[in-house]
């Protein structure tokens, strides 16, 4: 069995299903333009990429997306995935999460690799609105933790709103 039998590719379309992940994203509203949250497709791997080295402060035309990292996030099975958020017609920020275990307890967590959002685009609340897609998607594949950049851990609403 493959990890992507177990954890099918999130839908980035369904709205959130736990009453508690649709409260928050409430208390996340964004002021001014309202972003647009969608998945990364193939031919958004060259903006992904850029936006990546710009996070990384990296100057100058971008690199191709490195071989790995286009594999793990576009082939199947899917072991990550990235969200774009775009306000206005402009690539506004993303969030790159991919799948890891809970251990000793078993199953699998989300785990949030980045989050960037463009300097225009700041203390607008969209960093906010990436992680709770980000918390959404993962109640979406059954996970049981989203693990966030520094390592630590938030439990995931189960899609009936009962924690696990």
């Amino acid at each position: 069995m493959v990890l992507h039998d177990i954890l099918p590719p999130p839908r980035s379309d369904t709205p959130p299903r736990s009453p508690a992940i649709a409260a928050g994203a409430r208390i996340h509203a964004v002021s001014g333009a309202v972003p647009v949250l969608r998945r990364a497709r193939t031919e958004d791997a060259a903006t992904l990429w850029a936006l990546c080295q710009e996070a990384a402060g990296v100057r100058g035309p971008a690199d191709r997306m490195p071989l790995p990292l286009r594999e793990a996030l576009f082939d199947a099975p899917c072991r990550s995935w990235a969200w774009l958020a775009e306000a206005d017609g402009v690539l506004a920020g993303a969030i790159v999460a991919s799948t890891g275990l809970v251990l000793p307890r078993g199953g699998y967590c989300l785990a949030i690799d980045g989050v960037y959002v463009r300097p225009r685009w700041r203390r607008r609340g969209i960093g906010a609105r990436l992680q709770v897609h980000a918390l959404a998607m993962a109640a979406e594949m059954g996970c049981l933790r989203l693990r966030l950049p520094d390592g630590s851990e938030l439990p995931v609403p189960s899609r009936e709103g009962a924690q696990r």
